[in-house]
C-alpha cells in the first residue's frame, strides 16, 4: 500500500508524474509524456503478443512492455497526494482510444504492433 505500481515484482506501470515506465523496481526508463489532471489515460493489453501499450487523450503511445506472459492480470491505480481523484472506466462507456479499430487492425496484420525491444 506505500509502494507505487511499477515498482514491485510481476508489476507494470507508467508513471504520470514523468511519464517513465517501471517494471519491477523505482527506477523508470524514458517513454511517454507526463499527464495530469483532464487527461485520459488507457492501458491495453496483446494477449496473443504479449504486449502491453498506454494511451494518452486517445492516442496510443507505442508497445511500453514486451514478454507478459501472466495469465492473472489486475489494473492498479497509485495515487501520491492526499484528495486526488480519478474515474475509471473498464468498457461500460466508450473508450477515448480506438480499441475496435487497433482489434481490426491487429486480426489483418497481427505483427503490426509488435515491438523487438524487450523491455
Amino acid at each position: 500500500m506505500n509502494r507505487l505500481p511499477g515498482w514491485e515484482p510481476d508489476s507494470w506501470a507508467m508513471h504520470g508524474d514523468d511519464g517513465a515506465l517501471f517494471h519491477a523496481n523505482n527506477h523508470g526508463k524514458t517513454y511517454g509524456q507526463k499527464f495530469t489532471g483532464g487527461d485520459t489515460v488507457g492501458c491495453g493489453i496483446n494477449f496473443r503478443l504479449g504486449t502491453c501499450f498506454f494511451t494518452k487523450n486517445g492516442v496510443n503511445l507505442g508497445i511500453a512492455f514486451n514478454n507478459i506472459k501472466s495469465d492473472k492480470l489486475f489494473p492498479s491505480i497509485g495515487m501520491k497526494k492526499p484528495n486526488e481523484h480519478i474515474k475509471a472506466n473498464f468498457g461500460q462507456t466508450p473508450f477515448v482510444f480506438d480499441i475496435d479499430g487497433m482489434v481490426e487492425v491487429c486480426s489483418l496484420s497481427p505483427y503490426l504492433y509488435s515491438d523487438s525491444d524487450p523491455t
